[in-house]
């Protein structure tokens, strides 16, 4: 068996098996989608968005492993995981700062989401066209920029993680006097800050795979075609093990907002 048909048959494995972890994902994820109510669901609508992007690119793999499809699939799945993070930022700081002032938080949120956003169009844009015969002199440029965008986003995500970690506003002055929010509400948002800040560091091994990927083109760093191993160590497994931390806490926290 040549060492071509052995990395097929590994990908096309590796494929099967993220169908249909990232289709069983998606059952307790939209429960959590409604159990969380309006603060948190954009989080978790870009979570089970990320998991319907991960079914769909090991399709799309397994009916054409050589198409642009799976590679497109592959580079922007990590602005959904960056979404869904912001959104479950969002909620945990509007359980965790007191009196939060949406005319600062609704342009930061907006603002984020906007350039995140604008990084999955220059990556699609410039990944859809890698695989053409005679691709674009500009198509390497734009994932690039693109994949640089989500680095600063990952950076500025953190940074606000810490601030609200670090700043509540005085609730235990404000909200325990006024009732806004129970002391049940800020320690659920408190563990959802925590499981952003531990699912933060899977992301960001994603982050930095994808990018070392495309500023190298490295054979063995291909996120499609290359080494199985330092896909399955960099790129699937932290992506799973982010979903997973980000299920166990939402149910641990399914009551949020109701209590």
């Amino acid at each position: 068996m040549t060492t071509s048909t052995t990395t097929t048959n590994e990908n096309h494995g590796l494929s099967v098996a993220q169908l249909a972890i990232y289709a069983l994902f998606a059952l307790p994820i939209t429960y959590l989608l409604i159990r969380h109510g309006k603060r948190g669901f954009l989080g978790w609508l870009y979570l089970l968005i990320f998991c319907v992007l991960r079914v769909t690119g090991s399709a799309m793999f397994l009916h054409g492993p050589t198409s642009s499809g799976p590679v497109v699939i592959v580079n922007i799945g990590l602005s959904p995981s960056l979404l869904a993070t912001l959104g479950i930022l969002h909620e945990a700081r509007s359980y965790r700062i007191a009196n939060l002032a949406r005319r600062i938080e609704v342009p930061l949120m907006v603002a984020l989401h906007f350039v995140i956003a604008s990084a999955i169009g220059l990556i699609a844009s410039g990944a859809s066209s890698l695989t053409d015969a005679n691709p674009k002199s500009s198509s390497l440029g734009l994932v690039k920029v693109g994949m640089v965008i989500l680095i600063v986003c990952w950076v500025v995500i953190l940074l606000v993680a810490l601030v609200t970690l670090f700043y509540d506003g005085g609730w235990n002055r404000k909200n325990a006097r006024s009732g806004a929010v129970s002391s049940w509400d800020y320690q659920d948002g408190t563990k959802l800050l925590y499981a952003i800040f531990v699912s933060l560091l899977p992301t960001g091994i994603r982050v930095l795979y994808s990018v070392v990927s495309v500023f190298t083109q490295s054979a063995l760093s291909n996120p499609v075609t290359g080494s199985m191993a330092l896909k399955l160590c960099l790129q699937v497994l932290p992506g799973m093990i982010a979903v997973v931390i980000f299920m166990a806490v939402g149910l641990w926290t399914r009551d949020i907002g109701s209590k």
